[in-house]
């Protein structure tokens, strides 16, 4: 080859690129961030409005309806989902795939403030928000420092927020537990009764006496000058002081005379405990493109100066750091891959048996990995488990091309009658295009995968692109460097390598094959029916295997979310959790920390507001030898559900699962229920919940509604309202104040700005619909009226959430399993909605981890589809033959036996991250039969072109002797000659290339060993990549040795059979 060629002839200018190439290679690798996994953040967007103390109905008809109907004619919607709960909605717009969604905030920002008109008046503005993993926190820590939470919270917002949130990338610092102050008018409704004063009165005095207003520019003394009203009250004494009407004796009242006014701290809405401390806890969030070792090694340095700070009073505990994750889990792939390329370097030596030859074929791997890191750099990439799976499943791969190229000039190196740089030059030609033929098929079959969208993309986008890279660069290290180093190394002493035991070994092992290979040629049916009969019996096996998604990764943390039922007080919730908790240590060991959430949901959104009957633990898992971290899940589950009576208990993995869960709303396995009837979809759901909660791979089930929220309904006679005088907004915003509770303004306090909160104590007491009914209010003209008056209170059952799906009303079914595999429930509840529909009108679909599957499968599908065309498409204009590369082809289905055995004797599931496994066995598997093909072809070529130039064999494509195979090439001679060469060049052919063929299998095998066996922290997601290549490997290169030149040997014959009767006709 040229090219290869002018590596020979210009060593000073190959050298000098190399240095090069190197140096930037190292000088990339240092600049790539790390992250445990690649970017999933799907193109959403999170809208999310507030609307205090609304129930999920209103929420719906008021917020998530109007937003809903004018949001779906956005450019490049593909899709929305919505959830209305009590004082809130959460709605997700779902773009395109190709769509950059930060793009579409302008608009989407722009379009909310024009719906804002169309909102309810004490509704808070739409926040939009980019969706994704980027919402989950990279480290999670808390400040502990006694039972001070206010001074703590002073300490964290004044000091350690602001440091925070300077640091590159982080996007969002949110606090838990922590204590806000506020100015609280609490309303003595007795004295507002006896002083006539309107309640709607005191909320207007209070909006309007705190105020600054900019007045423009005035004239004054000849000068123009800014001038504003300034009005704001700025000590209680003046809020006390303000006067709010004349009372029924025609004396002025002042606030002091009706309400108590403190600045206080409200009770805690949210409780953070660990080890029986209230503390503080402080998540942090990044951008996508941030460095997550680099954040949080920043936010470590800021934590180390805290007890220094504070003179001791005030100290930290980290509860989640994703570097450390990341960083053990690439640890260990890391090592695995160390591992593989020590044994791989072994194995190279016992086949070459010459150090030289060891150090050129092993000096591929370092080269052409950094050659790979520049790309990455140049496209973006980030060192992750995925990409760095993805270097150590090119381990034995990137060595192929190096190791023929070697294999071939060792043949000539040394051999009489040619030079060192003939020898070279002359093996580079030999294999070159076979070499860039199987680089190509194997590079061809992973450019689909790049190209895909969506989950799927996002996970195996940079294994196949890293993988690309990497055969890209060991086929350029190949036929441009490997010549030059043989030149460097090899050709300056030329020795003949003494025949170890093992070259002894295979040397018996070519000569049994060769034998074996005549053999296979005779007894042709035998060959061919094996193979296929253990193909056969391998899909039968495969019922056996489980499948899942992706697999599920042991992080060494865990979540358990509480539910307790309607109106459990949030002191009741936090004696529940910390009951929890004290059992989780008595029942684990391995648990080094539990962090106890009361008052929030860990669900995604769980934290717009607070939800008295809920909390959740997030447990922290020692290092070192424990039980794995599923089975101390399953253990929590039903330890927990049958110690804590009236509790729903859902236990759930926490890492790189969570994330999972997040993106395909639960993880586990769910079906969601569309329809227009929601006491239908309800009734459905139950009755499918209760069939899914009795199988026995499930461990807890949930509805994403219930009708089990408690609303009071003050339903107004407007009539009534009439003839007392008052307004439908009064009564309204009277019961707002009464009940709830409003915010009036702020005031500055210690340069702090504080809300104004004025509420009544009516709810210090016990309160029933009689005790309301005759709450006395005071209308603003002085009329004194009882609630009962002004229309009926009725307390009823209502839905606590309403779920849409594409805008129509829809109830999600959940379950948590025992496992990641969901086939066992799929199956199961196929068959009972087959024979127990659901109701006319109600159509389902999958969510949970089967949703993931279904969405992925067609696109997983077109891509192999694609890949095998190019796969063939490659291998056509490789041998300019259509026949030849189908013959080759046939060898990728036997893979599969290997991989099914593999996978089950490992106990692994079939996933996404198994699929890649077999996309890159399609890519190995042939590069052996093209070699082997390849050279057959040229075998048969130049014996031709010796028998027709009556010329030794040895001289065809010897340099300088003008003969080359090229000749023979498409000439025939006779049929008995014919049928000779062909099978003499078979068994030639497959003998010589036994050892490259032997090496390159064996090196991706050992290679790959390491990973396959891996069982430190991320393990669970590469390891069956390791297990797939091994066993598929394995399997399809034995059988490979024998199915491909029998299949070759019968097509060829035949075409040689109809090319000898089409000539005796013409000669006829």
């Amino acid at each position: 080859m040229k090219i290869s060629n002018y590596s020979v002839k210009h060593p000073v200018v190959i050298a000098m690129i190399l240095i090069a190439l190197i140096a930037f290679g190292v000088y990339c690798l240092t600049g790539l961030s790390m992250e445990f996994i690649p970017d999933m953040s799907l193109p959403e967007v999170e809208i999310i409005t507030i609307y205090p103390g609304a129930a999920a109905e209103d929420v719906e008809a008021d917020i998530t309806k109007v937003l809903e109907d004018n949001l779906v004619t956005l450019p490049n919607f593909k899709g929305m989902t919505s959830h209305s709960y009590n004082s809130y909605c959460w709605i997700t717009i779902h773009y395109s795939d190709n769509v950059d969604v930060y793009d579409q905030l302008t608009d989407l920002k722009f379009r909310l403030q024009e719906l804002r008109d169309q909102l309810p008046d004490d509704a808070q503005d739409p926040i939009a928000i980019v969706g994704g993993a980027t919402m989950l926190p990279v480290m999670q820590f808390a400040v502990i420092g006694g039972d001070d939470t206010a001074r703590m919270t002073t300490y964290v917002n004044d000091v350690l927020k602001p440091q925070i949130t300077r640091i590159d990338g982080v996007t969002e610092v949110e606090l838990y537990g922590d204590a806000t102050p506020q100015i609280d008018v609490k309303l003595r409704m007795d004295d507002v009764s006896s002083k006539g004063i309107s309640v709607l009165q005191v909320y207007q005095v209070l909006n309007y006496s705190s105020v600054s207003i900019p007045l423009g520019k005035a004239d004054y003394q000849s000068h123009t000058i800014n001038a504003k009203y300034e009005g704001k009250v700025e000590t209680l004494e003046e809020i006390r002081d303000l006067p709010v009407g004349m009372g029924s004796d025609n004396v002025m009242v002042y606030l002091k005379d009706i309400a108590d006014v403190t600045y206080t701290y409200p009770e805690p809405s949210v409780y953070v405990i660990s080890e029986g401390s209230n503390l503080i806890m402080v998540s942090v969030s990044k951008r996508a493109s941030a460095n997550t070792v680099k954040i949080n090694s920043e936010i470590k340095e800021i934590l180390a100066g805290i007890n220094e700070d504070t003179d001791g009073a005030l100290n930290y505990q980290i509860f989640s750091d994703d570097s450390k994750s990341i960083k053990e889990s690439l640890s260990n792939v890391l090592n695995s891959g160390v591992t593989g390329i020590i044994i791989a370097v072994i194995v190279i030596f016992l086949f070459l048996n010459n150090p030289k030859a060891t150090l050129v074929i092993g000096s591929s791997i370092p080269l052409s990995f950094l050659f790979t890191f520049i790309a990455m750099k140049l496209t973006g990439q980030t060192i992750n488990l995925i990409t760095t799976a993805s270097f150590v499943v090119a381990l034995g791969m990137v060595v192929d091309a190096s190791t023929v190229m070697l294999e071939e000039i060792s043949r000539y190196l040394g051999r009489p009658g040619y030079t060192p740089d003939e020898a070279i030059m002359l093996g580079a030609d030999e294999v070159g295009p076979s070499i860039i033929a199987s680089s190509l098929t194997t590079m061809v079959v992973f450019i689909p995968i790049i190209f895909l969208k969506g989950m799927v993309g996002m996970i195996l986008n940079g294994f196949a692109l890293v993988l690309v890279l990497c055969i890209g660069a060991s086929l350029l290290v190949a036929i441009v460097f490997v010549p030059f180093l043989v030149k460097t190394i090899m050709a300056r002493k030329i020795k003949e390598p003494r025949k170890t035991l093992f070259m002894k070994l295979i040397d018996k092992l070519e000569g049994a094959y060769r034998a074996a290979l005549k053999w296979s040629l005779i007894n042709r049916r035998y060959v061919i029916f094996v193979p296929i009969a253990l193909l056969a019996l391998s899909f039968l096996l495969v019922m056996n295997l489980g499948y899942s998604f992706i697999p599920s990764v042991d992080t060494g943390e865990y979540y358990v979310n509480l539910e307790f039922p309607r109106g459990y007080e949030l002191d009741m919730s936090k004696e529940k959790a910390l009951e929890t908790a004290d059992i989780i240590r008595e029942l684990q060991p391995e648990v080094e920390g539990i962090a106890v959430f009361v008052g929030v949901s860990d669900a995604m959104g769980g934290g717009m507001t607070a939800t008295t009957n809920q909390a959740y633990l997030y447990v922290k898992l020692k290092t070192g030898d424990r039980r794995d971290v599923h089975t101390l899940i399953n253990e929590t589950q039903y330890e927990v559900s049958a110690r804590i009576p009236d509790c729903k208990v859902t236990t759930t993995n926490g890492g790189f699962d969570k994330l999972v869960s997040y993106i395909s709303g639960g993880g586990g396995y769910g079906i969601t229920l569309v329809g227009t009837n929601l006491m239908d979809l309800y009734e459905e759901g139950e009755r499918l919940r209760f069939f899914i909660a009795s199988d026995p791979d499930v461990t807890a089930t949930s509805l994403s509604t219930d009708f089990d929220e408690l609303l009071l309904t003050i339903n107004m006679d407007h009539v009534k309202l009439n003839s007392l005088g008052i307004t439908s907004y009064e009564a309204g915003m009277v019961s707002a104040i009464l009940f709830n509770g409003v915010d009036t303004g702020t005031m500055t306090v210690d340069d702090e700005r504080n809300t104004i909160h004025l509420c009544s104590d009516i709810t210090d007491g016990f309160l029933n619909v009689s005790s309301l009914g005759r709450i006395p209010i005071t209308t603003q003209a002085g009329t004194i009226v009882n609630f009962e008056e002004l229309g009926d209170l009725e307390i009823k059952s209502t839905v606590s959430a309403i779920d849409h799906t594409e805008r129509e009303l829809s109830i999600t079914v959940s379950a948590t399993l025992v496992s990641e595999d969901a086939s066992g429930i799929t199956a199961r509840v196929n068959n009972y909605l087959a024979q127990n529909p659901l109701k006319e009108g109600i159509d389902r679909e999958s969510g949970g981890i089967i949703g993931l599957i279904e969405d992925s499968l067609a696109a997983v599908v077109t891509a192999l589809i694609i890949a095998v065309f190019l796969l063939y498409m490659v291998m056509v204009i490789q041998f300019e033959r259509f026949r030849q590369p189908f013959i080759i082809m046939v060898s990728v289905p036997f893979c599969l036996i290997g991989v099914i055995i593999s996978l089950l004797v490992f106990g692994s599931s079939i996933t996404l991250m198994s699929v890649i496994a077999l996309v890159a066995l399609a890519g190995t598997v042939v590069n052996n039969a093209i070699i082997l093909i390849d050279y057959i072809n040229q075998l048969r070529d130049r014996k031709r072109t010796a028998i027709m130039l009556n010329i030794e064999e040895d001289l065809v494509d010897k340099p300088g002797s003008g003969f080359t195979h090229e000749t023979g090439r498409g000439q025939r001679l006779d049929y008995r000659t014919e049928e000779k060469i062909l099978a003499l060049s078979i068994v030639q052919g497959g003998s010589s290339r036994l050892r490259p063929i032997l090496i390159t299998t064996l090196t991706t095998v050992m290679g790959v060993i390491p990973m396959a066996l891996s069982i430190g922290e991320g393990s669970e997601l590469y390891a069956s990549v390791g297990q797939s290549i091994a066993g598929g490997l394995l399997t399809s290169t034995m059988i490979t040795l024998f199915i491909v030149p029998v299949i070759y040997y019968i097509g060829e014959k035949n075409t040689i059979k109809r090319k000898k009767r089409k000539m005796e006709r013409e000669n006829g």
